[in-house]
């Protein structure tokens, strides 16, 4: 998962540095739940808050990419240039791993039989790439427990989708009106502390355009909030007294509503750009770094499973080896397929971090 940098000169570093912790989150969520020999538990799950590391960073990127995105919306709101710098940066490095993810699983993969041809010559492959999810072709792991291709990118059309509801609530004037924009966070985040209410408004004919309710109603308040801290950055306070109250509870209302993910999301935002304020010396020191988060996600899913299906390890050797492949492998994505891609942007030019 990758999230738009803000179109300045004076780029918070703080974010890359949350992107790519993120980033290895989410392998090392999928690192004990593809072993078949770890129990499937986790801290969270060991103090009953029903989440994982992998639903924890995947907050942490949606909550950034609210407020990046609806940042650079603010800052040019010209519907054409912000189509192109959101395809220009999500699109390209997209393309590229799930073509390398299929060929490389395809030739190396021999116990797939007919891979490339029940993939290719299947509507609902094609269909998954247009819409930028998880490409559903042959399987291509068989014996693993989730044998996909490249299961992590279904949260990449979820956030796509994210960007076009910004384009079109931007086009009405709700990023100059911040309080209905708040308002409509309020209602998705009371939705999302209601089972029951999201039962009564789901539907099933438009899931092909719109993607799943209930991720609809998990991830779009965390988008929403993000936009929130963006759009009355100037007006919220940040103190250590309230960071310390925002940890207080982040530590007490999931068991007090019984609704864990919401109040995660709420007070560890306050936390998460609490902390991207602070000017902290690892904050510094990242300057140099290049942005690798988006490539590390990208290719953890089939790096990974290549892993576990070809030599079995136990998640505390398949997340090292695996963490450092895909590092490297998106290193490799931000200079030769990213970077460039963004030097095609129109108006005002991101600052690229040096290698």
């Amino acid at each position: 998962m990758q999230v738009e940098g803000p179109v300045t000169a004076h780029r918070n570093r703080a974010f890359d540095l949350f992107r790519i912790i993120f980033a290895l989150l989410v392998l090392w969520a999928h690192s004990y739940e593809m072993d078949p020999t770890q129990p499937q538990t986790n801290v969270f799950q060991r103090l009953h808050l029903g989440m994982d590391w992998g639903t924890f960073a995947v907050d942490g990127f949606f909550l950034l990419s609210g407020y990046l995105i609806v940042q650079s919306w603010v800052r040019d709101p010209r519907l054409g240039d912000y189509l192109r710098k959101r395809l220009l940066r999500i699109v390209p490095g997209y393309l590229v791993a799930v073509a390398l993810s299929v060929l490389v699983v395809g030739i190396f993969a021999p116990l797939v039989p007919h891979f490339f041809r029940d993939s290719f010559h299947a509507a609902r492959f094609w269909t998954s790439i247009a819409l930028l999810g998880s490409p559903l072709g042959a399987g291509g792991f068989p014996g693993n427990d989730n044998n996909l291709v490249n299961g992590s990118l279904w949260t990449i059309t979820y956030e796509f989708r994210c960007y076009l509801v910004v384009a079109l609530l931007g086009v009405a004037g709700l990023t100059r009106r911040r309080g209905l924009w708040l308002g409509l966070f309020v209602v998705f985040f009371a939705l999302s502390l209601s089972p029951a209410a999201q039962a009564h408004l789901s539907w099933t004919h438009l899931m092909l355009l719109t993607g799943k309710p209930s991720d609809i109603y998990r991830l779009f308040p965390v988008f929403l909030l993000g936009g929130c801290f963006a759009l009355y950055r100037k007006e919220i306070l940040f103190r250590p007294a309230f960071a310390i109250l925002a940890a207080i509870s982040l530590c007490t209302l999931p068991y007090l509503t019984h609704r864990t993910e919401p109040w995660f999301v709420l007070c560890g935002g306050y936390l998460l750009f609490y902390l991207a304020r602070q000017p902290l010396a690892i904050f510094h020191r990242w300057q140099r770094m290049p942005d690798v988060s988006y490539g590390t996600y990208l290719y953890g899913w089939p790096v990974q499973s290549f892993a576990i299906w070809l030599f079995h390890p136990r998640y505390y050797w398949s997340f090292p080896v695996t963490a450092l492949i895909c590092v490297v492998l998106g290193w490799l994505s931000w200079h030769f397929v990213e970077r460039p891609a963004l030097k095609l942007k129109p108006g005002p030019k991101v600052e690229l971090p040096a290698s």
